[in-house]
């Protein structure tokens, strides 16, 4: 993000103040010496030579000589004449005659003067031909030269202007045919440039047609020279300081101001005229190739971004190239390339020195932690800074093939057969016990792999076969076909960008555990069936036909006794059951439990006297739960309140949802509950309140509780003594219902 920024400023900053204009110039020139045309047909040039000067006497010459010459042009004439020579001072006796020559058949421009600044402290002054003279003129305007800072001419501005007025260059006026214009000396404030061209020089100095003035005055020049042509009349004596540097030039050959217009008069006429891009599209071009380079740097490694960057640059001159010669647009290049140039060692530097910080930050947090073996922290010693880095990471490039080794041998030692494997299912490395796994499913010897070993067992529970495969979540119970079974458990192992790298797989020999989960659920038989029957027939003997040697008191007693044992009995092969019976989720609406679980006890709140009513039933209220083990609890809850309300009462079960549970309320008219009730309700025996018709056996509760906490839910209960109580028991909603 530095690079881009600073570089960014930087190419936007040249682009804007130009500071890389002789850069610039410098490819410019180049285009226009490989891009040379053949001189103009239609332009021919009159010089005011040095041959002319030694024939006819030295400059300023008297204004009839300038009479003489229009009026050897007049007998072939031309299409216009552009006569470069400034003609301010009156000459009473020669005007008349100059202007004379000016007129028809001859449509002659002649130039104005602009001074830079003007007389006593005014921005400039605007100095016009002597009034004959002008009033003769097809057309007057300016012909100043602008030199770029290196001195050479690759630039002339159509207008110069100070708002109000504007004073065309002689050669725009010639071209366009705009109006003559007569003013008088013109001072006023600053003046502005504009309407820029680059000069399209079709060569060198000397390219254009030229013929000597002495030769033309001298009758020496044919008439088709310049009959139809147009004719540029000017100094190119080298004493009339009226010659200029320019792109295609030696530095010794200069180009004269006449032949500058020529050149700029032809690029005019033949549409090669060359403009400079706006501020805007040159920003825009400038910052393209930098943006491509920035996107290699995040995109790119290092060779591949050397290479990107030679691209760039030679993309940033052929675009400048091509529309320069093919658009006739000049797009400087210079802004650009310093952005090029300087975008890449910035970078490389802000790379190098993140990559320094981050290893010297990431090793200070690794000597910070705590070490895993009696490691030596480590310790830089003398040296330089990257010799310090080295050595720090010498260190602990060592600390890490320590921790393989401690996690190697760790594994190793692990009691139960545990792998570790790679994304593609490889076995990486394994423990020692993992030898006994492979008598179980009846292979012998390695290489095997993980699939292999699931291959060879079978899910112990219904609709689990999928989870016997690399990569599925959770644990799962499988039985080995030569005996045994195993808890299946894998888990993902990430590096620390996410990427997921492979799997720990366990096998864990629950055989003996589940022959104690069968015992168990023999012992749940024995209760539920060998404890039950006594009971019956205990209530069975106690009936009024049967029962004539026992008192009623007796016979009272021993029937409620006899329920008691067998709710206990049920009571505990239920709570046992929900607390080791794997659960069979499935999709539900808890509307519709709580509707049964009320129906199922209708009969018993009726016999009672005790209302039962319903609320928020409704809607429909999704939650993903094992049916039989919410219908217990709901019964439990239910059949609790109805116990515990007197006659007249009324028990309340209503569901509230919420955005991530659903809680279901049962409210009784009870005579409520202690605190120190409270603190205990939920355990075993713990849930016991007393009744008129006696307490409950205190499991019931804690069946509530242990399906509860199975789901992820919750149970809770407000009461206060003599206010009756509120159970709530809360389920998460649905993954599939609606927020």
């Amino acid at each position: 993000m530095l690079a881009a920024a600073v570089s960014i400023t930087l190419v936007t900053t040249l682009a804007v103040t130009k500071m890389t204009a002789k850069l610039d110039g410098l490819f410019y020139d180049s285009m226009l010496k490989v891009t040379e045309r053949p001189p103009p047909v239609g332009i021919v040039i009159i010089a005011i030579d040095d041959r002319s000067l030694a024939a006819i006497g030295r400059w300023p010459w008297p204004r009839s000589v300038h009479a003489d010459l229009l009026k050897r042009l007049s007998q072939a004439p031309p299409l216009a004449v552009l006569y470069d020579v400034l003609f301010l001072e009156p000459d009473p006796p020669h005007d008349p005659l100059l202007a004379a020559a000016m007129g028809p058949p001859n449509h002659v421009y002649i130039p104005l003067l602009i001074s830079v600044p003007g007389p006593n402290g005014a921005g400039y002054q605007v100095t016009y031909p002597v009034a004959p003279v002008a009033a003769a003129a097809a057309g007057i305007g300016q012909v100043n030269i602008h030199p770029d800072s290196d001195g050479v001419v690759r630039r002339a501005f159509l207008s110069e202007t100070d708002g109000p007025r504007d004073w065309r260059h002689l050669v725009s006026l010639l071209v366009q045919g705009s109006p003559r214009r007569r003013e008088a000396t013109v001072v006023g404030g600053p003046l502005r440039r504009a309407d820029e061209m680059l000069i399209p020089y079709a060569g060198p100095a000397g390219r254009m047609r030229t013929i000597s003035a002495i030769d033309l005055l001298r009758g020496q020049v044919p008439a088709d020279f310049t009959r139809g042509k147009i004719v540029l009349v000017g100094a190119t004596a080298a004493g009339l300081a009226d010659r200029f540097p320019t792109p295609v030039g030696a530095p010794a050959n200069d180009m004269s101001g006449v032949e500058i217009q020529a050149n700029m008069l032809d690029g005019l006429m033949t549409g090669a005229t060359i403009r400079p891009a706006g501020l805007g599209l040159t920003i825009l071009l400038s910052l393209a190739p930098l943006a491509v380079v920035l996107a290699g740097f995040l995109l790119l490694g290092p060779r591949s971004n050397i290479w990107l960057a030679a691209a760039a640059v030679i993309s940033t001159l052929a675009v400048s190239a091509a529309s320069m010669a093919w658009l006739h647009l000049w797009f400087p290049p210079g802004a650009a390339l310093s952005g090029l140039a300087l975008a890449y060692p910035v970078w490389g530097w802000r790379r190098l020195e993140a990559s320094s910080a981050y290893m010297v930050e990431e090793l200070r947090r690794l000597q910070l932690e705590p070490a895993l073996m009696d490691q030596p922290p480590l310790a830089a010693g003398p040296g330089d800074v990257v010799e310090k880095q080295v050595r720090l990471m010498r260190e602990a490039v060592a600390r890490v093939r320590d921790l393989r080794r401690f996690a190697t041998d760790a594994l190793r030692g692990l009691p139960d057969a545990t792998f570790v494997v790679s994304a593609a299912g490889e076995v990486l490395m394994r423990s020692d016990a993992t030898a006994s796994l492979l008598a179980a499913v009846g292979l012998s010897a390695w290489p095997v792999g993980i699939e292999d070993i699931m291959g060879r067992m079978l899910p112990v529970e219904a609709g689990h076969a999928e989870s016997l495969r690399l990569g599925a979540a959770g644990e799962t119970l499988a039985g080995a076909r030569g005996g045994g079974v195993f808890q299946v458990g894998q888990s993902p192992i990430h590096s620390h960008e996410g990427e997921l790298l492979g799997w720990i797989v366990r096998f864990t020999d629950m055989t003996a555990v589940r022959t104690a989960q069968d015992q168990r659920e023999e012992v749940l038989q024995l209760l539920t069936h060998d404890m039950r029957s006594p009971q019956t027939s205990i209530l069975a003997l106690i009936e009024p036909t049967q029962s004539a040697v026992l008192t009623a008191e007796t016979a009272s007693r021993i029937r409620a006794l006899a329920h008691r044992t067998l709710g206990l009995a049920d009571g505990f092969v239920q709570l046992a059951r929900a607390e080791v019976a794997p659960l069979d989720r499935q999709g539900l609406d808890l509307a519709d439990v709580m509707t049964e679980a009320a129906d199922e006890l209708w009969p018993q709140a009726s016999a009672a006297g005790v209302r039962l009513e319903s609320a928020g039933i409704e809607d429909e209220h999704l939650i993903d739960a094992d049916r039989g083990l919410v219908f217990r609890a709901l019964v439990n809850l239910i059949g609790n309140a109805v116990r515990h309300t007197p006659p007249g009462g009324r028990v309340l079960c209503s569901l509230v949802a919420g955005p991530t549970e659903v809680v279901c309320n049962v409210d009784d008219d009870g005579p409520g509950l202690e605190p120190a009730q409270l603190a205990q309700l939920f355990q075993k025996f713990g849930g016991v309140r007393p009744t008129a018709g006696g307490g409950g056996i205190g499991l019931g509760l804690a069946l509530v509780s242990t399906v509860a906490q199975r789901h992820g839910g919750r149970v809770t209960c407000e009461s206060r003594p003599g206010q009756g109580a509120r159970f709530s028991l809360a389920f998460p909603r649905s993954t599939g219902a609606a927020s």
